[in-house]
């Protein structure tokens, strides 16, 4: 019979090995996601090369991610469980194909389509699905608020954090006033109900 010693041996390398892998950050998934939908052949070790190069970590920086990119296995294992429906948010925006599938709800045509012309105009490819979908909610809650800027945060912004609704609740790009009622905001975090913020802060605290 084993020991006492030899006991806790076992009990503690079965604790070691049923540990939970550490999380990938969701952006991180996207990433994933995009590259293998977007380039099939391609396999997870170079996947995960390119999720490291600088620019690829640049983007992250200015997405407000410091988690660092998964490794290769990991990317092997998001890149196997990528089944055709996780895979249609990822393709490039089309029009009218992402209305027809659903993707996309019609009324948000208008927005889509200033969007592709203010790329196209930069020498730019629309947006991949997505990210043309987050566009558009933020056009609903900024409408005024400049093309180049929705865009910007439509891309970093996957999950909205609180600080995002704030600045969007705030409007401080209207005016000085309205500048100074957001840093106001800021400072005192007192406009959003007790429900409201509950619900930011999980998702903030979920890494989202």
């Amino acid at each position: 019979m084993p020991s006492s010693r030899q006991n806790y041996a076992i009990r503690h390398l079965k604790g070691f090995w049923s540990m939970p892998r550490p999380t990938t950050h969701p952006y991180w998934i996207d990433r994933v996601r995009w590259w293998a939908t977007n380039y099939p052949k391609i396999g997870a070790l170079e996947i995960a090369d390119a999720l490291r190069k600088p620019q690829s970590l640049e983007d992250a920086k200015n997405a407000g991610v410091i988690a660092e990119p998964p490794s290769s296995r990991t990317v092997g294992r998001y890149r196997s469980e990528l089944t055709p429906d996780l895979a249609r948010p990822y393709r490039e925006f089309c029009w009218p194909d992402a209305m027809d599938e659903g993707l996309i709800p019609w009324e948000a045509s208008r927005a889509c389509l200033d969007l592709v012309a203010h790329l196209k105009a930069q020498g730019e490819p629309p947006p991949e699905v997505w990210v043309m979908e987050r566009f558009w909610r933020i056009t609903q809650a900024a409408p005024d608020l400049e093309i180049q800027k929705r865009f910007h945060y439509a891309k970093v912004l996957r999950h909205f954090t609180r600080s995002t609704v704030l600045f969007l609740t705030m409007t401080p790009w209207r005016s000085e006033e309205h500048e100074r009622a957001h840093m106001a905001a800021i400072q005192e975090d007192s406009i959003f109900g007790h429900g409201i913020k509950a619900v930011l802060m999980k998702g903030e605290s979920d890494g989202r």
